[in-house]
This record gives structure tokens, C-alpha cells and sequence, in this order.
């Protein structure tokens, strides 16, 4: 595997990090019988049909990131040579051109000249050969595959916008005139299942994606430090925090030992600390605290908090104010904890 690394790193001269998250589960590819077609674990791995697959691995310095690299490999896990602009990172393979695209189970192990290749950079994508010669600029429009070997994206103009499409074979642009243009893609949308508690996607009948489901229902300081909101809400793991540790009581060092450096310490005399993803501020006397309590619109000082509890989460947000419990003051006494 460092041997693939090296070559497509090479190839592809990434050297900026994709700030793009994953759910933390990392996966692994398998032939029927459970055996790994390439060593390692990633952050994704994407189906693209012909029997060619993009890896993500994880990021070196967080759980929760994907690293820039993106390794194109066969079905025997042998690497696939691309080039892409330095400094982007290969989102997909938008067609391998018509008669690639008409029969995706015929697998190769090297691109065709009708290659397309989609790179981002930035928040934005583009499309170039498989030389790595850019055919459409950066944009933030949509792209993606109109039909087998032709590829459609928008372009901003002084009036709206319009589509083209962009033909894989004679790499020529032209007007698209639908009003109402579809957009589809070669990677494919497996369905996950699961077995034993495991999950895995079958994405042909011997190559098997499978995942390592983790156990995120603890607090995680690595997490709660980034102010990350993916794959669990920032609410939801201060109330992970909540569930394990007794907060009423703590002393203010370990208090900031585990939710991070971006606990404020408000009050000139260090008595009241402030968690600003979640806009809650706690009140301490003698290091040691007393009372916490939100402060956004919904709620104010009259709603301290003064025991243990953990929080009725019925919903789906970030905001404190948007969970009805909340409003209404309602925190469950709990057990004491750590």
C-alpha cells in the first residue's frame, strides 16, 4: 500500500487538506470471502463502476476528517494512473466515455483517453482529463453526467445561467437547450445492510465494502475541541458529557481539561466560563461548579441549573432553543457519574 500511495500522491501532487468530514466508521475493501483487496482502513471508498474504486483515506491528525488524497484503484487493488491540477483533490470519475458508460461491469485497470474526472478545490469543482488538462474551470454550479460519455455543467451568466455539455470523446463544449437538464453520476448509491452489527455494501458479487462501526456514544475531546458538527451535533455530545460526568461539583481544571480551549473564562474573577458552540455559561465558586444554564433567546439566568441532569434532545438541531424540553426547562436528574 505505501507503494500505491506514493505513486497516485505523485501523480496527483495533492498537498492541501480536504476539510471534508465522514461519520467516523472506517471502511475496508473485501473479496466475497472476506479477504482485503488493499491493506489499510479509509474514510470512503466510492464505487465508480468497470471495476474502479476511489479511496479517501483518514486524516493523519483527526478521526473525523478526510485526508486530500484520493487513490484510484481496480478491482485487484492495483493503483490506476491520473493526473489532476496541483493542489485539488479527485472527487470522481464523471465517464470513462460512451461505450465504458453503455457496460459498467466490464472492469478495467487503466483509463481510456474519454476519461472525465471531476476535481474540487476549495468548494468548488472542475473537470479535467485524465492527464490532468482542465476542460471546465472551477465553478461552484452543479456538474455531472447527462449521458453515457457526456458530461453537463452550469455556467453563471450576466442573465442567469446556462448548461453545456462537454462530449468526453471530442472534448467540445456546446449549448444545452432542456430547460430542465438531469444530472446523474457513475458513482454508485449502494444500500448499506448489516449483519452482526457490522455494515458492509455489496457493490458487485466479489468486492465488498465493509465498515467498522465505532462506539461515538461517549464525549470525545478531539471532537468537542474542533467544534465539529458531523457526524454527531454539538449538543448532542455535550450531553454525552452530561451523561458521563457528574458537572455539578467538577473543579474548574478539569473542567477545561475536558471540553477544550475554547471554554472563555468570562468573569474577571475566573467564575464564570463560557462554551461558545453551544452558548452556555457556567458559574463556579471556589474553583468548583455551581450552577450552568444556556443563554440563548429561549433561556436565561431565572433556568440555572444546579443539579446533574441530562437533556431531552427530541428533535433535530444544534440550538438549544429549538428543543421544546429545553424551553420548558426540563432536565432529567441523573445518576452520579465520573
Amino acid at each position: 500500500m505505501a507503494a500505491l500511495m506514493c505513486q497516485v500522491v505523485a501523480m496527483a501532487s495533492l498537498t492541501l487538506e480536504d476539510p471534508s468530514v465522514f461519520d467516523g466508521n472506517p471502511r475496508y475493501l473485501t473479496d466475497s470471502a472476506g479477504k482485503r483487496i488493499v491493506p489499510g482502513n479509509f474514510a470512503r471508498i466510492n464505487y465508480c463502476g468497470n471495476g474502479l474504486f476511489i479511496l479517501a483515506p483518514i486524516s493523519p491528525t483527526n478521526k473525523f476528517l478526510m485526508s486530500a488524497e484520493r487513490f484510484l484503484i481496480d478491482r485487484d487493488g492495483k493503483p490506476v494512473t491520473y493526473k489532476i491540477p496541483k493542489g485539488s483533490t479527485l472527487f470522481d470519475v464523471l465517464t470513462l466515455g460512451e461505450q465504458l458508460d453503455l457496460d459498467m461491469e466490464h472492469c478495467i485497470s487503466t483509463l481510456p483517453d474519454e476519461t472525465l474526472l471531476r476535481f474540487v478545490e476549495a468548494g468548488r469543482s472542475g473537470v479535467c482529463d485524465k492527464y490532468g488538462n482542465v476542460l471546465v474551470e472551477l465553478r461552484s454550479g452543479p456538474i455531472g453526467l447527462q449521458r453515457p460519455g457526456v458530461v453537463l455543467f452550469a455556467q453563471s451568466m450576466a442573465n442567469g445561467t446556462q448548461f453545456l455539455v462537454l462530449d468526453s470523446k471530442s472534448k467540445k463544449t456546446a449549448l444545452w437547450s432542456d430547460k430542465d437538464p438531469g444530472f446523474d453520476s457513475r458513482t454508485f448509491k449502494l444500500q448499506r445492510e448489516e449483519s452482526r452489527g457490522a455494515m458492509f455494501t455489496q457493490v458487485t458479487p466479489d468486492r465488498i465494502v465493509r465498515e467498522i462501526n465505532q462506539p461515538w456514544g461517549t464525549a470525545d475531546r478531539i471532537y468537542w475541541a474542533d467544534a465539529t458538527d458531523y457526524p454527531v451535533k454539538r449538543i448532542q455530545m455535550f450531553n454525552r458529557f452530561l451523561r458521563q460526568y457528574n458537572l455539578i461539583g467538577m473543579d474548574k481544571e478539569r473542567l477545561l481539561e475536558e471540553l477544550g480551549e475554547k471554554t472563555k473564562v468570562d468573569a474577571s474573577d475566573g467564575s464564570v466560563l463560557s462554551v461558545p458552540p453551544l452558548s452556555v455559561h457556567m458559574r463556579f465558586e471556589q474553583d468548583k461548579l455551581v450552577s450552568w444554564y444556556f443563554t440563548d433567546q429561549k433561556h436565561n439566568q431565572s433556568q440555572l441549573i444546579t443539579k446533574n441532569v441530562v437533556l431531552d434532545l427530541s428533535g433535530n438541531s444544534d440550538a438549544p432553543r429549538d428543543f421544546p424540553a429545553l424551553w420548558r426547562g426540563e432536565f432529567p436528574a441523573t445518576e452520579p457519574k465520573l
